[in-house]
């Protein structure tokens, strides 16, 4: 008899003795109980599957998981990874379980986040934020006197002085697949370096404004929408033998910078972000310059950023000032290039509108200086207005227009509005295919932590230094610094010694 008929018989009246051994009245409880106790067994079942932390099975699962909006895509890259692992049923279904309630715990506590991003990202991949790493290595960096770092208590991740860029450190919550024995044993893996999911908001990206050709002295505009001044990166393709020692100036800046030599037909002078200048393949910065200073004002045109004279109510940015170069005396009559490496400082671009004027070297009279009777033709200073055999082009007539002398192109790295990248561990792209992309279905899965009108996008981390975008730092434990790039090499191109 079953422990359950024991228990129904003790519910009859004591003096009818129905638990009592041998009786038919026993037999038939018995009978009936073990309908009873199946009964109850698939109550039970059922009660669970109704239960996140208790449901049995997994189609129990993706059926609260619906309840919620949860799709089987949101969840694919759990399955990829339970494909390649081999992971068994108990393994995944916990894994499943976990994944879910981390969607309904992020969601309690508020979507369109920085940290609900974070958080996402890391669920999507089945990493959990590792708090306890993240507080030891926020103690000791604040220890060492980081400046990099800005951290509140009630958000527990690494942000950037300028709060675009965000990370965390990550634990992997799928176990690691049992190595099959081997003889004789092999020494233990080195450990590997903690990985980080980080964020960066309002990303970087060349905007590239196309100016066409322009002759000297051509005056003209650019219109930007961003965040603060950017760095320039000016590009001047030579038009037929009219582009001889070509000058950009930012006329609102009072800065520009020039090129001593000439631009050959179809080919490009470029002055990028580092301020260095190239000339097709050559570095050509040591025949370069840039000055500030000797910008004035247009009567014909003024405008209410022009440098003017001193005066009352001019404020000190406004006041003209004499020109000084890099190197120094660049645009006197005695200076000689090649010149020694020296910092060159060219223009910048500021938001809204900028205004910028071109110069190549036009041929003009030249200087006569008369001493004891002896006259000396003498090149006049700037260099800009002086006539050199084979080093100028002729000036226009009144009645003549300059042709043009080169086709600029300006761009500049912008921090692009209303937009978010989120970098993963380069480690899941060996679980990308033909088939299956792993950025994509984590994007799928931030979509509902996502903030309205923001451009989502997701890639792999990277951390080889890039020209312009990364950040050399010393600070390796930063993970922010790890986001940036910097601390590792590029690998040489084949056959490079």
């Amino acid at each position: 008899m079953n422990g359950r008929a024991v228990e129904i018989l003790r519910r009859f009246p004591a003096h009818m003795q129905a638990a009592q051994p041998g009786k038919q009245l026993g037999a038939v409880v018995d009978a009936l109980a073990q309908d009873l106790e199946s009964v109850v067994t698939d109550l039970a079942a059922v009660r669970r599957a109704h239960r996140l932390g208790h449901a049995d099975t997994l189609i129990d699962l993706m059926q609260l998981a619906a309840l919620h909006g949860i799709t089987l895509a949101e969840l694919r890259v759990l399955f990829m990874r339970a494909e390649r692992d081999t992971l068994g049923y108990g393994t995944t279904l916990e894994l499943v379980r976990e994944r879910v309630a981390t969607i309904c715990t992020i969601h309690a506590g508020g979507n369109g986040t920085v940290a609900a991003l974070l958080r996402g990202a890391s669920n999507a991949l089945d990493l959990a934020i590792d708090d306890a790493r993240n507080a030891s290595v926020l103690a000791a960096l604040r220890a060492a006197g980081s400046t990099t770092l800005d951290f509140t208590i009630r958000d527990p991740f690494f942000h950037s002085s300028d709060r675009f860029v965000h990370s965390t450190f990550v634990r992997d919550r799928v176990p690691a697949p049992v190595p099959a024995p081997v003889e004789p044993p092999e020494p233990p893996p080195a450990p590997t370096e903690p990985e980080i999911v980080g964020i960066i908001e309002n990303p970087l990206r060349r905007e590239l404004v196309e100016l066409g050709p322009r002759a000297h002295a051509e005056r003209f505009a650019v219109t930007r929408r961003g965040f603060g001044a950017r760095e320039l990166r000016a590009e001047l393709k030579g038009i037929d033998n009219h582009c001889i020692g070509p000058m950009l100036v930012n006329r609102d800046q009072g800065r520009g910078f020039g090129f001593v030599g000439a631009v050959p037909a179809g080919e490009t002078l470029v002055l990028d972000e580092q301020d260095r200048v190239m000339l097709g393949e050559s570095d050509v910065t040591a025949f370069s310059y840039s000055f500030e200073g000797a910008c004035f004002a247009d009567a014909a045109d003024p405008h209410r950023r022009d440098f003017v004279f001193d005066g009352a109510g001019v404020p000190e940015a406004r006041r003209a000032r004499f020109v000084v170069t890099s190197p120094a005396l660049a645009l006197d009559r005695e200076a000689v290039f090649p010149r020694a490496s020296s910092e060159l400082e060219g223009p910048s671009v500021s938001v809204g509108v900028t205004r910028f004027a071109f110069f190549v070297q036009v041929a003009h009279m030249a200087a006569a200086d008369v001493e004891a009777g002896v006259t000396t033709v003498r090149p006049p200073t700037p260099r800009t207005a002086i006539a050199f055999a084979d080093g100028s082009v002729f000036a226009a007539a009144a009645s003549e227009v300059m042709p043009p002398a080169a086709e600029i192109t300006l761009s500049w790295l912008e921090h692009e509005a209303y937009a978010v990248r989120v970098l993963i561990p380069p480690r899941f792209a060996e679980l990308d295919s033909d088939e299956e992309d792993v950025r994509a279905r984590v994007r799928v899965a931030l979509e509902r932590f996502r903030p309205a009108g923001v451009k989502l996008e997701v890639v792999y981390q990277d951390e080889r230094w890039t020209l312009a975008e990364g950040v050399l730092t010393g600070e390796t434990a930063n993970p922010n610094a790890r986001l940036l790039g910097g601390t590792e090499l590029w690998p040489p191109p084949a056959g490079d010694p």
